[in-house]
């Protein structure tokens, strides 16, 4: 009878295992179980690209596909074509150097998409702009690289991490009339220096009052109010940082990650940096040691609407403030074989969070994998590199092998 039981506890226990690894190992708990959706996206993955779980390996093999290399796979139903992006006057589609899905707002009872487009070594860039009520595209010229819609749906426009000519804005609103981004009193406060053209700086945000929040590296942490056209300097900032996002409570956190050279040996810097624009305090935490060794995060941070912090696919703060590490899911190992090693994990960078509550992650080789946080399952997607944005009326939006996409969200 003995001998039974422990029969049936290891045939279940090896189940469950086999369970886990064939659907991507879960994510730590994130929320009681009683709230997940009860709609299931499992069905939405993709399936085993190669009909398997595993394909054959032949030194003889020139023609072997890697998913997210050599070999497509667009998204499941319901994705949709929308229509596919127009040709730029004297440039043709290969020249491309990058296409971005920037933002989608509504207006006039329609939906804008916003894509930048940018061409050659010297990124020339253009906005290409989709009405879905017209379903016509037009064209800007531009080199703006971030958009953010204010509560009564103005548009404005910033470099984000471009250089900023002295004479130009750091923000600048677009004229609806003229589709044109045009110059505000939000000037780079420091003069460049003798011989130096562009100044750099790091990134704009938006809190929930409307009010500007311009990050300068090695500057300081600048207040602009775009009614009143006031800037002014609210917090020192004598370092550089690799990402930056502000809640809602207007608590600004800034990601920092570098690596030096000190007393002969190798340094590593990760801090999670804190800034009350309430109060003006503010604070820093190590996460060198509070993280496991490898991988540290090195390049981004993301907020969701729950009040969590993720850094990226590594590592998450939940609702209480505990810091919880994040398992490696298999969709992150690199289908491609590094110099002088194996297969790699890689790190996805998070960029969306969509209304029905998934974190939508961007893959350097793998493509697009989204996480339900309440369940703790990973999907992979599409191998397709595109960024991805939601409108007003729950639909999804990407890019892919040069066609605008549209997915519907389950309500």
């Amino acid at each position: 009878m003995r001998k039974n039981i422990y029969r049936f506890l290891s045939v279940f226990w090896l189940i469950h295992v086999m369970v886990l690894i064939s659907c991507g190992m879960p994510a730590t708990s994130f929320t009681n179980p009683s709230e997940a959706p009860s709609n299931s996206v499992a069905d939405s993955c993709i399936p085993p690209l190669y009909g398997d779980f595993s394909y054959p390996i032949s030194s003889e093999s020139v023609d072997m596909k890697y998913p997210g290399i050599n070999m497509s796979v667009l998204p499941p139903a319901p994705w949709d074509i929308e229509v596919s992006l127009p040709e730029i006057p004297g440039i043709e589609s290969t020249e491309y150097s990058s296409i971005e899905m920037l933002q989608a707002r509504s207006l006039n009872d329609a939906i804008e998409i916003w894509v930048r487009v940018s061409v050659g070594f010297e990124e020339q860039a253009y906005f290409l702009v989709y009405r879905t009520d017209t379903e016509e595209w037009k064209l800007i010229p531009e080199r703006i690289n971030l958009l953010i819609v204010d509560k009564d749906g103005t548009l404005w426009g910033s470099y984000d991490s471009k250089p900023v000519p002295s004479n130009d804005s750091m923000i600048k609103k677009f004229n609806e009339q003229t589709n044109t981004f045009e110059k505000t009193s939000a000037r780079m406060p420091i003069s460049p220096q003798q011989g130096q053209e562009n100044n750099y700086y790091g990134q704009t945000l938006l809190d929930n009052n409307g009010i500007f929040w311009m990050l300068i590296p090695e500057q300081g942490i600048y207040k602009f109010n775009p009614i009143t056209s006031d800037l002014k300097k609210v917090f020192d900032l004598s370092f550089h940082f690799r990402s930056a996002k502000i809640d809602s409570n207007g608590i600004i956190y800034l990601l920092v990650y570098n690596e030096f050279t000190k007393d002969g040996g190798f340094e590593i810097q990760s801090l999670l940096y804190r800034y009350d624009t309430n109060t003006g305090d503010s604070n820093n935490q190590n996460l060198r040691y509070l993280l496991e060794p490898y991988p540290l995060p090195a390049k981004n941070l993301f907020l969701d609407s729950r009040g969590r912090i993720w850094l990226d696919s590594i590592a998450y703060r939940d609702e209480a403030g505990i810091w919880r590490q994040i398992q490696r899911s298999p969709l992150f190992v690199s289908p491609i074989r590094e110099v002088y090693s194996d297969y790699r994990y890689k790190t996805a960078e998070v960029v969306l969070e969509s209304s029905d509550k998934r974190l939508w992650f961007l893959h350097l080789n793998n493509g697009m994998i989204f996480l339900n946080p309440d369940k703790g399952e990973w999907c992979w997607f599409t191998t397709y590199q595109s960024n991805i944005v939601e409108d007003v009326d729950h639909n999804l939006w990407m890019i892919a092998d040069g066609k605008l996409y549209k997915y519907p969200l389950q309500p």
